[in-house]
């Protein structure tokens, strides 16, 4: 399974399957009105994160809303979590979606273990104005208008 866009803004994401990886051609696919997802649609959409069959999208000053991602079937959705901040970026490993929030917040840990009851672990605060994040051996980078931090993760 497939989702070509890393940013969701409202837009349609084309969701399928390559037959093969080493010669890509979409073997099925379909396009996602982003908004249909949602009840509320005054609520922007942002960046997505998409980990298995699991589509993370950030709600941008709304928190992040997961969905289950299946072929030739609209995504369902699973659960919400409303935080502060303003999600800019979305890494997920294991069972913690790890989300760069605006505005003073820094780096979100949210327990995605349970889809339907998102939660969030803890919030890790850092100078500068955190714009994305990426996962590594062990450690969150988060890219930040001032530069990058490495954070080290605990299971």
């Amino acid at each position: 399974l497939l989702v070509t866009s890393s940013y969701a803004n409202g837009n349609s994401l084309l969701v399928g399957i390559l037959s093969n990886p080493q010669s890509p051609s979409w073997s099925s696919s379909y396009f996602v009105d982003m908004y249909s997802l949602t009840t509320d649609h005054q609520r922007p959409l942002g960046r997505i994160c998409v980990d298995a069959d699991t589509l993370y999208v950030s709600r941008l000053s709304y928190g992040v809303a997961a969905f289950t991602l299946a072929l030739n079937t609209k995504p369902n959705f699973r659960g919400n979590l409303d935080s502060e901040g303003y999600a800019t970026g979305m890494a997920h490993t294991g069972s913690r979606l790890y989300s760069a929030a605006r505005y003073g917040i820094g780096m979100d840990v949210i327990d995605t273990s349970d889809l339907t009851n998102l939660r969030l672990k803890v919030s890790n605060p850092v100078e500068g104005d955190p714009l994305d994040v990426a996962i590594l051996n062990g450690y969150a980078y988060l890219a930040t208008r001032g530069g990058i931090w490495t954070l080290s993760l605990v299971p």
